[in-house]
């Protein structure tokens, strides 16, 4: 067989008429293109990816869009081997527990701090039990109210700029 014509047909039409769709599917773009190695398949990504915009460019809705964006970055840490220990402290191993008076984010060494650990950090974030709560359990990003997305959002952006040296350029349309 000759192939005599080809007529491409844009797979993502949806993202060139919403802006905000837009934005979000290239800020997912930039980050896997800046966590990922030139030639190194990385296949099922690819397919969460595909899903990602598929998802992204019948979204109408900023909350919606923003949940969608986090469970995505949240898929590439976890590809790229970045996935945050979020059940316990990162110095002194101590679990989770609901009863930690203070809860802390420290993106240089991936994970919780505890209270008693947290002093010893200069670079670290406060996290809200509600936020950690969700982070913990990914499901629960649609039922999240839109400013624990928000902060959400803002913890992933910290940590994300933290983890490539230099913040995303995409990331401005989320701050």
């Amino acid at each position: 067989a000759t192939l005599t014509d080809f007529d491409p047909q844009p797979r993502f039409r949806g993202l060139h008429g919403d802006l905000r769709a837009m934005h979000t599917s290239l800020f997912a773009a930039e980050l896997t293109e800046a966590f990922l190695e030139d030639g190194d398949p990385h296949p099922l990504l690819f397919d969460k990816f595909i899903k990602f915009l598929e998802t992204v460019q019948g979204t109408k809705d900023d909350p919606t869009l923003w949940a969608w964006l986090i469970l995505y970055q949240l898929r590439l840490l976890e590809e790229v081997g970045l996935t945050p220990l979020l059940d316990s402290c990162v110095n002194c191993s101590a679990a989770f527990s609901p009863q930690w008076k203070t809860i802390y984010f420290s993106s240089h060494s991936n994970g919780l701090l505890c209270g008693s650990c947290e002093t010893a950090f200069v670079e670290k974030r406060a996290v809200s039990p509600a936020n950690l709560a969700i982070l913990q359990h990914p499901a629960r990003l649609p039922k999240a109210e839109v400013s624990q997305l928000h902060d959400i959002e803002q913890l992933l952006i910290y940590h994300l700029t933290e983890q490539l040296g230099k913040p995303p350029r995409m990331a401005k349309y989320f701050l």
